[in-house]
């Protein structure tokens, strides 16, 4: 399993190049509970943008645990969020297929 070079900004809709530049973030709602998440580059972030959200993230060029990691994670997320399994689906293969 390997990460793509290049994938697709869901908030500007520009490419990120994934060693340089964005991230994957969620918005959580409590426990496991995810509301929204997205690919986004560091610069459209809920975070860089001081949205009064509570959001987690994987950094692209900081991916603790590695790729495997990342994408099993993923699957949880998925198993976890059923509402949202379109995004996470859409996420994975951005990143990894």
């Amino acid at each position: 399993m390997k990460l793509n070079k290049e994938c697709i900004c869901m908030i500007c809709n520009k490419p990120i190049e994934i060693s340089v530049n964005g991230r994957v973030e969620w918005v959580n709602q409590g426990g496991s509970k995810i509301s929204d998440i997205h690919i986004c580059h560091d610069e459209c972030s809920a975070g860089y943008r001081n949205l009064p959200l509570n959001i987690g993230d994987w950094i692209f060029s900081q991916f603790y645990g590695g790729e495997e990691y990342v994408y099993s994670r993923l699957n949880e997320m998925e198993e976890e969020n059923p509402h949202i399994a379109d995004k996470i689906q859409y996420i994975r293969k951005q990143l990894f297929e």
